[in-house]
């Protein structure tokens, strides 16, 4: 999760840019948004995986992949350095 939290942070351009930024956060997505999918066919084989945990973490694993998806589609905005505005300036 560290790994994917890096990510995720670069991306956001909270962190240095990191290698590989949309394979690795494509890579990400398409596991979170397998997890959450996985649920529905194995809770109908096996009901013992119908319990709130199961289907809440299933939902918190699709907004994650979601998540991480969003990022990799966003398009890449260089940095914009500040402008400076001499003291006493109203802009």
């Amino acid at each position: 999760m560290t790994v994917c939290a890096a990510y995720a942070f670069s991306a956001l351009g909270r962190l240095p840019r990191l290698p590989l930024p949309r394979l690795m956060l494509a890579g990400m997505a398409g596991v979170c948004l397998l997890r959450a999918a996985v649920i529905v066919p194995l809770a109908i084989n096996h009901p013992q995986l119908r319990t709130t945990f199961e289907l809440i973490s299933a939902v918190i694993w699709g907004l994650a992949g979601a998540g991480f998806l969003v990022a990799c589609l966003t398009p890449v905005r260089q940095a914009q350095p500040l402008a400076r505005t001499p003291l006493g300036t109203i802009t």
